[in-house]
């Protein structure tokens, strides 16, 4: 009789101990991750039924040709099962060469693009001492800190900053690091570099990355020493504004003198010698007392120019109270021109008195100069809050500002919408000067009093229609309106 397979219980055992891990886990994870229990078990498996299936089946059923067949069988199976894992090995293997092989591709078509960039680029993991950042270590760096900062990259990668060299460590650049780290928020800033012989402006980007950071830098020397060129040019610029100022108003102040001298002999000619010249000595005499009048007038304006300084003490200002002083000061022309002046109610504002005094007085006076002959003039003076969406197609305006928008308008003579850029310039002259009195000098004096106040001015015009005039002068607390009169 046969002896009984001792080895059937642990075959059951084993197989049944595998089975649900084979069929919840493909074979290819289960090599790949290098779990060898479940193979070795299987194999072992494996072996036992090879070496004891014919004598177990003897066993059961006593028959020599079922022992030979179930040998047969055994041996199909072998060779199927040996297949299969030869199989699933050569899959596995093919499948980890062309992952590796991509991924050895990626990583050299990374390399190259990183190498290719002039900007800085290097990745370090923090160093922790009981959680703490004590250190970081160079994990990567590309071929551009070489040119930047002098360094050799393959000579640090790997190494500690402590190893490499002690001047990160030394600036505040080692705590910005670990703040990335412990924060996760990226930070970008500019930093003057002193190292090796080295000295040049660097703009640091640093990013957290896993449990390290990121930090891409470029040069910036270039961008700093435009940057200190124009502040020197705007420092001489202002200079010589200041002292073409200076010259305007001593030279104005200087001239009042003689043109002094002037006019009082041509009024003396004109008192006394007048009766006695001929048309043409007449016409000489009026052409000059006209050219002294038109003298004087030009350099009260030039002093009143000369003299606004932005420099002047920001009060509360009631722009109701200052444009009631000019309808008062210019009574007499206004009832001459019979003209109807409105406003709305104008805030309280932050503002230099004087100034806006003189703006007010400007563009009310400039709206009864260039009034029609034949029709009354109406001017309308408005003002609204607004925010920089209402009015973004003005230039110059800051977003995200309120402002106070101040509208003078007029039913006036008028002017060529093409020139609108142009009025606000020094002496220009849009209109015949004998025919209109003024120096060229008014509008722009209320473009410098609004930049003074940070502001904007600018003019629509129609000819023979009028024209607006818009100023936009940031809010700088809640307005305060109060309804005034209607001027007649």
């Amino acid at each position: 009789a046969a002896v009984p397979f001792k080895g059937a219980d642990s075959i059951e055992k084993i197989v049944q101990r595998q089975l649900p891990a084979m069929r919840l886990k493909n074979i290819t994870d289960i090599i790949q991750s290098g779990q060898k229990q479940p193979i070795n078990d299987l194999l072992k498996a494996h072996e036992l039924i090879r070496r004891g299936i014919a004598l177990e089946e003897v066993t059961l059923n006593g028959n020599r040709s079922e022992l030979i067949k179930a040998n047969s069988s055994n041996n199909l199976l072998t060779y199927l099962l040996a297949l299969v894992a030869f199989l699933i090995i050569s899959v596995t293997f093919l499948q980890q060469f062309f992952l590796r092989r991509k991924s050895m591709w990626l990583e050299g078509f990374l390399e190259s693009i990183l190498n290719t960039t002039q900007n800085g680029v290097v990745y370090y993991r923090a160093v922790r001492k009981e959680n703490k950042i004590i250190d970081f270590k160079m994990e990567y760096a590309n071929q551009a800190i070489d040119s930047l900062l002098g360094v050799d990259p393959k000579k640090i990668i790997g190494k500690k900053l402590t190893q490499i060299d002690s001047y990160i460590l030394k600036t505040d650049i080692f705590s910005r690091f670990k703040e990335v780290v412990e924060s996760g928020e990226p930070m970008r800033f500019e930093h003057f570099y002193q190292h090796h012989g080295i000295e040049k402006w660097l703009y640091l980007s640093i990013t957290k990355l896993h449990d390290g950071i990121t930090v891409a830098f470029h040069n910036i020397a270039d961008i700093k020493r435009y940057e200190e060129e124009l502040k020197k040019n705007i420092t001489e610029l202002e200079q010589t504004n200041l002292e073409l100022e200076e010259y305007a108003y001593a030279a104005s102040h200087d001239l009042q003198e003689p043109l002094r001298k002037i006019r009082t002999f041509g009024g003396f000619l004109q008192d006394t010698q007048y009766e006695k010249l001929d048309e043409k000595g007449r016409l000489h005499i009026d052409k000059i007392l006209q050219s002294t009048e038109r003298m004087s007038l030009l350099i009260k304006d030039l002093l009143s120019y000369s003299s606004l300084k932005q420099k002047d003490e920001f009060v509360p200002t009631d722009l109701n109270e200052i444009l009631e002083n000019v309808l008062q000061d210019l009574e007499m022309i206004i009832a001459q021109k019979k003209a109807i002046i409105s406003h709305d109610g104008l805030p309280e504002i932050e503002a230099i008195p004087v100034q806006i005094n003189q703006l007010f007085y400007n563009l009310v006076n400039n709206a009864l100069k260039f009034s029609k002959d034949d029709l009354p003039l109406h001017l309308d003076i408005s003002c609204r809050t607004v925010n920089s969406d209402e009015i973004k197609d003005v230039p110059g305006l800051q977003p995200s500002t309120l402002y106070y928008e101040i509208i003078f308008s007029d039913n006036g003579i008028g002017f060529n919408q093409s020139y609108a850029h142009q009025i606000f310039g020094l002496f220009k002259r849009l209109n015949d000067k004998s025919s209109y009195a003024g120096s060229g000098i008014g509008l722009s004096l209320c473009k410098k009093v609004v930049t003074n106040h940070g502001g904007i001015i600018t003019a629509n015009g129609k000819e023979g229609i009028g024209a607006q005039f818009y100023i936009y002068l940031p809010v700088p607390v809640k307005p305060v309106f109060v309804a005034p009169p209607v001027l007649q």
